[in-house]
């Protein structure tokens, strides 16, 4: 009998990366592991047209740094920036912190058919 296993946990480390670095203790772990899942439902709810394979989230003391991966970026970006500012807002308001500084990179995924997660 089979050990059944997360494909996904078996390669961190070796071939992946988490999707989320930063560190918390443990009073504020569960807020911030909340906003991850709000930041990620939002963008994918909003911006699922888009192809996004991946989004990585880092923070640093007020900062939270969002790397979207897509084959679109261009869905994202919008018109001279615009859709970036509305991403913004909309993930401040998401998260219900105004101070706290949200800066965003959007990256194109350059071979769509090689990237696991757009396939799926």
């Amino acid at each position: 009998m089979g050990h059944k296993i997360h494909p996904s946990g078996l390669r961190l480390g070796i071939t992946q990366e988490h999707r989320s670095k930063w560190f918390a203790t443990s009073k504020t772990y569960p807020i911030l592991l909340q906003e991850d899942f709000k930041i990620r439902t939002f963008i994918q709810k909003k911006y699922g047209a888009a192809g996004i394979s991946d989004i990585l989230i880092a923070r640093k003391a007020d900062q939270l740094e969002l790397e979207l991966k897509t084959a679109r970026p261009g869905v994202i970006v919008g018109r001279q920036g615009s859709g970036i500012e509305e991403l913004r807002s909309g993930i401040q308001k998401t998260i219900g912190d105004r101070t706290r500084q949200v800066r965003i990179n959007v990256v194109e995924v350059e071979r769509v058919d090689a990237d696991a997660f757009l396939l799926a």
